[in-house]
């Protein structure tokens, strides 16, 4: 079996096309290792229950039929007592052989199953096998991903009209999302050794994709193929997605491409993203483009921490973008406005108080604001914030920067107080809000 083993298994892992002809190999493999655990059992069984088993076992011991001592139960006890001991063997012994060879293989079973079935897919001539093994692997998660990326990029360098490199595209755009987090320059040195796979994936697409995904973007009119470009740059290659973004500021894009590359830059979260996501919120974008870079731009403030030399104060770019945003409260589109304030709360800036005061007290139960999603290609939509009415996302606001803040608690208990104005039930929202405030002192 040894020498077998030596031929058949590099010979799967780098020149067989079939993955039947994989099948029968390692039929014979296991055949082979039928025998040897059959062979095993009965040597074992020897030296367990003596010479005497093996021939009673196999029926190799005539009986004395005229013996008078001959018992027919109790020899049909003893039979029976020989096959179930001879079955425990035999299993024992079968799995013994296959985990031994298994290991021997370099634990051919996972690797196989992992990396080596792709590998033969691919060098074979089945369409239906290869689009399949794309899908999944794009789908894959963990260290396997380590040697199944190659395989997808090898794809990716053939005739870009055929069907298997949009597959592969997909899978790769899938991989990248699935490693997003290595982007993150602070990643790398947080990360275990059991998330370190992450950034050797990340490698990969950067070393063997990065160049193809900025052509496409230079010059490709397949909207598909430029969402997914723009998700591997994200995810992988922040700088390059900074770079991009910058040089497309200025050029037609459809709404799609913009909407994907503000997504992109929400997951950087660096101020490097300011400039750019400010002007995404430009007359001339579409709604849905400045609503998706509202939802980034909240994000970054969430998570913005003003440096300790500034005395809390927002550094430039950042109060720039601030005061940016403040502005298109006053726009005459409710939903811009409503994403506008969804994004000043997750700022926390007490100076917007009385703003905020303001809006809630001049808008009205009517003033919707409709839910807001933003697509991501092949994932579920992120949301943005559900349906509300315009009034409640002042309160959401509000409520951001009531804690510690005497002058909003006052504001809030005011508002609790004035039966004619407010509705019951949203009055009742205000006391939830004003008893958070006041628990979390």
């Amino acid at each position: 079996m040894g020498l077998y083993l030596s031929w058949a298994v590099p010979w799967m892992e780098d020149k067989s096309t079939s993955i039947g002809t994989n099948l029968l190999v390692i039929l014979f493999w296991m055949l082979q290792g039928t025998l040897i655990a059959f062979y095993l059992s009965i040597i074992s069984g020897d030296v367990l229950f003596g010479h005497g088993w093996r021939a009673q076992m196999f029926d190799h011991e005539p009986l004395d039929l005229n013996d008078a001592n001959l018992e027919l139960g109790l020899l049909s006890k003893r039979m029976r007592a020989r096959t179930f001991q001879f079955s425990i063997l035999y299993t024992l012994c079968a799995v013994f052989v296959l985990l031994v060879s298994n290991f021997a293989a370099g634990d051919f079973f996972s690797h196989y199953q992992q990396v080596s079935y792709y590998k033969t897919v691919f060098r074979g001539d089945k369409l239906d096998l290869k689009v399949e093994a794309l899908e999944k692997m794009g789908e894959s998660w963990g260290p396997e991903l380590i040697e199944r990326t190659p395989i997808v990029l090898s794809v990716l360098e053939q005739d870009d009209d055929s069907i298997l490199y949009d597959k592969a595209f997909e899978a790769i755009s899938g991989i990248a999302y699935t490693v997003r987090a290595a982007a993150n320059p602070r990643a790398h040195k947080s990360a275990g050794k059991a998330q370190q796979w992450k950034h050797k994936v990340a490698e990969q697409i950067r070393e063997g994709a990065l160049t193809r995904m900025q052509l496409i973007l230079a010059s490709s009119d397949n909207s598909t193929l430029r969402e997914r470009a723009w998700m591997v740059l994200a995810t992988v290659a922040p700088g390059a997605l900074i770079t991009e973004a910058r040089l497309t500021k200025d050029r037609v894009l459809n709404e799609e491409d913009r909407v994907t590359l503000v997504l992109g830059l929400n997951w950087l979260g660096n101020q490097e993203i300011l400039s750019v996501l400010t002007a995404e919120l430009a007359d001339n974008r579409h709604l849905q483009t400045r609503i998706a870079a509202l939802w980034a731009l909240g994000n970054f403030f969430r998570q913005y921490e003003a440096p300790a030399a500034s005395d809390g104060e927002p550094e430039a770019s950042v109060q720039s973008t601030l005061d940016h945003i403040a502005k298109l409260l006053d726009s005459d589109q409710l939903d811009l406005r409503c994403a506008a304030l969804a994004s000043l709360a997750k700022a926390g800036d007490v100076r917007l108080l009385q703003r905020f005061l303001s809006i809630l007290e001049e808008s009205s139960d009517d003033d919707l604001c409709k839910t807001q999603e933003i697509r991501v290609p092949n994932r579920r939509p992120e949301l943005i914030y559900r349906q509300s009415t315009l009034r409640f996302r002042a309160l959401d606001a509000i409520a951001f920067i009531s804690r510690g803040n005497e002058e909003a608690k006052s504001a809030l208990k005011r508002i609790i107080g004035t039966s004619g104005t407010y509705s019951k039930s949203f009055r009742k929202q205000v006391q939830d809000v004003l008893n958070r405030a006041e628990a979390r002192k």
